[in-house]
């Protein structure tokens, strides 16, 4: 699952890195089409980081509820230690969010573009 997880990522933020040459509505047109193409990823994307975060956090429970130290330690220092265990996990899914906010920035942002271009077309 991460592995599919970490591609679905890569993909968009290897797209988000393509310059696009502004002085083409048809460049900014078809780099739009090509970012709109991946928000049909970002609903399975979003599931599968929840997935593994969630799967962490069982795993993690299950762990400190058959260990009788940790079960019964203060809870700040049960705190500390789920967020340690659980680091990986919640910065894959804090990246898989910003990937996702950063690909819908980028395509209202070449939205905005397009429709400059067809406006200067039209003068």
């Amino acid at each position: 699952m991460k592995t599919e997880l970490l591609k679905k990522i890569e993909l968009i933020e290897s797209r988000l890195k393509t310059v696009v040459d502004q002085s083409s509505g048809e460049n900014i047109a078809f780099e739009l089409n090509e970012r709109t193409n991946l928000l049909s990823e970002t609903p399975v994307i979003m599931e599968l980081a929840s997935k593994i975060y969630d799967e962490a956090k069982w795993k993690l429970a299950e762990e400190m509820f058959f260990d009788e130290k940790k079960l019964n330690a203060k809870q700040q220092v049960q705190m500390m230690y789920i967020a340690g265990k659980l680091k990986e996990e919640n910065a894959l899914y804090v990246r898989a969010e910003r990937a996702i906010k950063a690909l819908d920035r980028s395509i209202e942002g070449l939205r905005s573009l397009l429709s400059y271009d067809k406006a200067m077309t039209k003068i």
